[in-house]
């Protein structure tokens, strides 16, 4: 565009080209419901990482890169809606060339989005990183190519390091939800606290960066343990399951901030009125699944294990995915993202910059 050529006008709430966009979002969520219906999954943790390529990515991608940021994480996120079609497409054919082939195109989506978060840390390398809740935004989107590639291995029939399926799928699906979905979380929910009308005290802030880091590391952590030795698996997995239920009580808090605090424009319109409502009982869905979900996971972790050579748990494996899988995808990650799309928490000028 020449300096002389005026600029395209911003869509408006009634522009067809933002309602075409919003049908377009919502068709992966429709080739989901599509792949359970016709029983495509052979397995519930493939409907897992399915729903987190049809839903959980693309919300969380949408508010880490919001419409008015640069280019690139714009480019990240028609990525995601592009490319993750393909990796749905990918349970519709059994492990082999065609299956990988197409959690492929699902791999250099995810592999752009890290990108994206790479690019975002750096620009703030100036500021030391920048705040610990931007930080952990970057982290998030990181590690979503580690879960992307243990799909990719699981639709090819790789046994990657000699792990066998299903430790491989749920592999995928923890660095989906846990890799991904969680630091974000982790980072919306700083955002909130930065925001707040009321400012948080030193000792919550403290206790805000301790977990902030502590999910950050313990994610690689656990996924190290299952790896090398139960010895570490173990402690870090109770390491992870306590940053995450410090960050249940932080979501715990800000639904309740939600629902009583008052905004500086005072009451709200009818309408805010109701999406704060709604969004703080999503935030406290978020929390109370998160709060079930980690504490059937420590559970497991100290009485069993993931690993190669894991011995019978008090807990099985199967009652692990029908639990604290469906918990962390439904209960806790989709709820707190859809929160946080109704009605996103500002974030800092140095987070976009």
């Amino acid at each position: 565009m020449t300096p002389s050529e005026p600029a395209a006008p911003a869509p408006t709430n009634d522009d067809p080209r933002r309602t075409i966009r919003r049908l377009g979002a919502a068709l992966p969520l429709v080739g989901w419901l599509f792949l359970v219906g016709t029983q495509a999954f052979s397995l519930l943790g493939e409907a897992l990482v399915a729903f987190a390529i049809a839903v959980v990515v693309p919300l969380g991608v949408a508010l880490g890169a919001p419409d008015e940021d640069d280019s690139f994480r714009v480019f990240a996120k028609r990525s995601v809606a592009a490319l993750g079609p393909l990796g749905l497409a990918s349970f519709l054919f059994p492990p082999g060339p065609v299956s990988a082939a197409l959690a492929g195109a699902w791999l250099l989506a995810t592999v752009v989005v890290a990108l994206a978060g790479a690019r975002r840390a750096w620009r703030r390398r100036g500021e030391l990183g920048g705040p610990i809740e931007e930080i952990a935004i970057d982290v998030g989107h990181l590690y979503l190519p580690v879960g992307s590639a243990w799909l990719f291995a699981s639709r090819a029939g790789m046994s990657p390091m000699g792990f066998q399926e299903p430790i491989v799928l749920y592999t995928a699906a923890h660095f989906h939800f846990a890799g991904f979905a969680a630091p974000l979380v982790v980072g919306l929910v700083g955002r909130e606290l930065a925001a707040a009308s009321t400012p948080s005290g030193p000792v919550s802030r403290l206790f805000y960066r301790i977990a902030a880091v502590v999910v950050m590391a313990g994610v690689p952590l656990v996924a190290a343990g299952i790896t090398i030795s139960h010895a570490l698996e173990a402690p870090s997995s109770v390491l992870l399951g306590s940053g995450m239920l410090v960050l249940a009580v932080f979501l715990w808090l800000a639904a309740l901030r939600r629902l009583f605090g008052a905004t500086s424009t005072g009451p709200g319109t009818r309408h805010e009125v109701a999406i704060r409502r709604l969004t703080s009982l999503l935030l406290f869905v978020a929390g109370l699944a998160l709060l079930g979900s980690m504490m059937l996971a420590v559970a497991f972790t100290l009485t069993g294990s993931a690993g190669r050579d894991s011995g019978a748990a008090l807990i099985p494996l199967s009652t692990m995915v029908a639990y604290h899988g469906v918990a962390n995808a439904f209960g806790f990650a989709t709820s707190a993202l859809l929160a946080f799309t109704l009605a996103p928490p500002p974030s800092k000028v140095g987070a976009s910059k």
